[in-house]
Order: C-alpha cells, then structure tokens, then sequence
C-alpha cells in the first residue's frame, strides 16, 4: 500500500524527510554523536541536533534510539 509510507519516489528520502535530514539520520543510525557528524558533514551541534529533531517529528519518534529503529525497519538506512 503506498499509504503505509514504505513506497518512496526514486532518489527521494521517504518521510517527507529533506536530503540533508535523511543524511544526518543515517550517521546518527551508526551510533556517531552529534558533534561526530558535525564535523563529519561540516555544520555545527545545533545544526545536527535540528535536523535530527526536525526528522523525530516527521517520523513519530521521541528519541534517537526509536528514530534508528524506525530507519532500519522502514528502509531508510539501505
């Protein structure tokens, strides 16, 4: 069923998850910190720690633990 979220367009993060959110939420996914993939990706904490909020709440999550698991189970990761 396209509803259930699990059907995405072709090169596009499901969710409604933006490129840069989906990128964070795949780093944060392999257990590295917030400033880790600061440094990583060139922004700051604060940054990280929005598009990681910001992907929580497009993903009904409450915690980074549930947003990993939420990845891995709908695909997002791979």
């Amino acid at each position: 069923r396209p509803a259930d979220g699990h059907q995405a367009g072709a090169g596009r993060p499901p969710a409604g998850l933006t490129p840069r959110e989906h990128e964070v939420l795949r780093w944060a996914a392999t257990g590295r910190t917030n400033p880790e993939i600061a440094a990583e990706l060139g922004l700051t904490c604060n940054t990280v720690t929005g598009y990681l909020k910001s992907a929580m709440h497009k993903l009904g999550v409450r915690n980074r633990v549930e947003l990993a698991l939420t990845a891995r189970e709908s695909g997002l990761l791979g």
